[in-house]
């Protein structure tokens, strides 16, 4: 299993940084973005998780995101909770 950790602010740069990690994980076994460190998440992140999300569906892999609570309330407001987490 592959474990990502996310920073406390995910903003753009965090997001490419994400993006860069995951893309040679995908396909290779299951992966875990421990997010409970979280304290700001921006739109770019919320985005990448998505994307995360789907790509890892599409390989037929598991993706499990652990989520701070700020993290959990950011999306639940922008109604991407069921998409990410």
């Amino acid at each position: 299993m592959h474990v990502v950790s996310l920073p406390e602010k995910c903003d753009r740069v965090a997001a490419h940084d994400l993006a860069q990690q995951l893309r040679p994980l995908i396909g290779q076994g299951d992966i875990t973005i421990d997010g409970t460190a979280v304290r700001q998440v921006g739109q770019a992140m919320l985005q990448t998780l998505v994307s995360a999300r789907l790509s890892a569906g599409h390989a037929e892999q598991k993706l499990s995101i652990t989520a701070s609570d700020q993290m959990r309330r950011i999306c639940r407001m922008t109604a991407l909770e069921q998409h990410i987490l």
